[in-house]
C-alpha cells in the first residue's frame, strides 16, 4: 500500500470519527482500526492526533469547495476552525475576516448566517427554554433575507434571538475568542 493512500485513509477515518464520535472520544486506536491501517503507520504520517486533526480541517475545507454552486441558498456557519494542541487550540488565522467569512470565500453562492457558535454543544443540546426564560441565539449575516429566515426558524424552536449585525463584525464577536463565545444568555418575559 502507497504511503499516500494510508494519510489518505487515515485522514478519512479522522474526519468520520471526529464528526460521530466527537474529537475528544476517539483515540488513534480508533482511527487506525476504521482506516484498516497497523497502528504504527498512523505516526509515520502525523507525530499527534492534533496533527491529524489539522489535516482533517484541511480536507474539510477543500471538500467545502468541491461541493456544487450554492445557488442563493443558505449555509448556517456554526463551526470555529482551530489550530493548535489539545488544551490551548487558538482560533485559525483568516486575517481580518471572521471566521463566516473565511467559510463564504469557501462556498460561492452561499448566504452565510452566523448562528449558534457562541453556544457550548451541552447548551445547544439543552432545552431552549429554562424556567420560563428564552436562551438567546445570536445570528449575523450580510443578507438580511437569509438572516430573517434563520431568526424566524430559532425562534419556531423557541430561542431568542439577537442580531449582531453583518458576518465580519457579528461573526468576531460570537466566534471563539471573540467576548460572548462559550456564555450562556437568557431573555426573561
Amino acid at each position: 500500500m502507497a504511503k499516500s493512500n494510508i494519510r489518505d485513509k487515515l485522514v478519512a477515518a479522522g474526519l468520520e470519527l471526529f464528526h460521530t464520535k466527537g474529537y475528544n472520544a476517539c483515540g488513534v486506536s480508533d482511527i487506525t482500526d476504521a482506516a484498516e491501517v497497523p497502528k504504527g503507520s498512523f505516526y509515520n504520517h502525523f507525530k499527534s492526533k492534533e496533527l491529524l486533526a489539522l489535516a482533517v480541517l484541511d480536507l474539510y475545507q477543500s471538500m467545502l469547495g468541491r461541493l456544487p454552486k450554492w445557488k442563493n441558498q443558505i449555509l448556517i456557519d456554526g463551526v470555529n476552525p482551530f489550530h493548535g494542541k489539545a488544551g490551548n487550540f487558538t482560533p485559525a488565522n483568516v486575517g481580518n475576516m471572521s471566521t463566516s467569512q473565511f467559510v463564504e470565500a469557501l462556498a460561492p453562492g452561499a448566504r452565510v448566517v452566523k448562528a449558534f457558535n457562541h453556544m457550548l454543544v451541552s447548551n445547544l443540546e439543552a432545552d431552549p427554554v429554562v424556567n420560563g426564560a428564552r436562551r438567546v441565539a445570536f445570528i449575523s449575516a450580510d443578507d438580511d433575507g437569509a438572516k430573517k429566515r434563520v431568526q424566524a426558524l430559532l425562534e419556531n424552536c423557541g430561542y431568542s434571538v439577537v442580531d449582531l449585525g453583518n458576518l465580519r463584525d457579528g461573526g468576531l464577536i460570537q466566534q471563539a475568542g471573540g467576548p460572548i463565545a462559550g456564555r450562556d444568555f437568557f431573555e426573561r418575559g
